[in-house]
């Protein structure tokens, strides 16, 4: 995978489509057979065959957070709960790995094939055109950011300035200096501003990815669009946000307060999947369709 894959996917999906990438997330099953990636590898596949810009894994111990109703639960708290934290870190570093592999094997990928245009990030050394995988956790160490790029990713999602305090920009640039994109997420204008303004120049802010703002994000019209709508207006130029969406509503709302990306996650997806009023599920296809239509606010 070519270095800055992310941003790559971004740029070319505003010039062309005028409209936010679709960072569409696959959970990392965390009651499936550690041994055995080929479930993810499978569903990874076939969102990206049907027009995902780039694949966002989700590490196990984010996704038993979420089920558990926790926006946050701190590395420390994760391992007081979990004793095969290292299990789990094992197993999401091998599914990064296959899913990253499997995509740059697909020769529905390659150059030349008119019916992968949707396909974005070119990789600078085969030559082939491959949707960015990017690995979501709750990132704090720059040996992290290691591991994903030697598992075959291009960024990660998970570095909050509020847990890293002025240690987030210095991890975002240790990344970067990598080729990855990561994202440091902010809550909040003020963040925002410490994060791109001066020195500090983090070239990608994250809102509502991995820690959840206190009001949604569809409801932009009022105080969520003083929060949301708020961080987005302020971004200095040359940087860009990337919107966590739960819901259609949600990426619809992303996209007119101007996100670049949106990370459409498992509840957004099961919303594509079945949209309000739709008497049958939808396929994948026609699921990613949905999805684009809201991005582009044509629907």
């Amino acid at each position: 995978m070519g270095s800055h894959a992310l941003s790559l996917a971004v740029d070319t999906c505003l010039r062309e489509r005028g409209a936010p990438a679709l960072l569409v997330e696959v959970e990392i099953d965390v009651g499936g057979p550690w041994g055995d990636p080929a479930p993810v590898v499978a569903k990874a596949a076939e969102i990206a065959e049907a027009g995902a810009d780039a694949i966002v894994l989700v590490a196990p111990a984010v996704a038993r957070a979420k089920k558990n109703k926790k926006d946050f639960a701190p590395p420390q708290q994760q391992q007081e709960q979990d004793d095969n934290e290292n299990a789990d870190a094992a197993a999401t570093l091998a599914c990064l790995l296959s899913v990253s592999r499997s995509l740059a094997a697909n020769p529905k990928f390659k150059l030349g094939k008119g019916d992968v245009s949707f396909s974005i990030s070119a990789s600078s050394q085969s030559g082939s055109i491959v949707p960015p995988v990017l690995l979501r956790d709750w990132i704090v160490h720059p040996l992290q950011l290691a591991d994903v790029k030697a598992a075959g990713g291009s960024g990660a999602l998970g570095a909050a300035a509020a847990v890293l305090g002025k240690g987030g920009p210095v991890l975002t640039s240790f990344g970067a200096a990598m080729g990855l994109d990561v994202p440091l997420e902010v809550v909040n204008a003020s963040e925002s501003r410490e994060a791109t303004d001066g020195g500090n120049g983090v070239p990608i802010v994250a809102v509502n990815v991995s820690l959840a703002l206190s009001i949604s994000i569809a409801s932009i019209a009022g105080a969520a669009g003083a929060v949301a709508g708020g961080i987005l207006s302020e971004l200095p130029p040359g940087c860009f946000a990337v919107v966590g969406c739960d819901s259609l509503a949600a990426v619809r709302e992303a996209a007119r307060a101007g996100a670049a990306a949106v990370v459409v996650k498992e509840e957004a997806w099961r919303d594509a999947l079945r949209p309000a009023g739709a008497f049958q599920e939808n396929s994948v296809a026609e699921a990613m369709e949905e999805l684009r239509s809201a991005a582009s606010l044509s629907d």
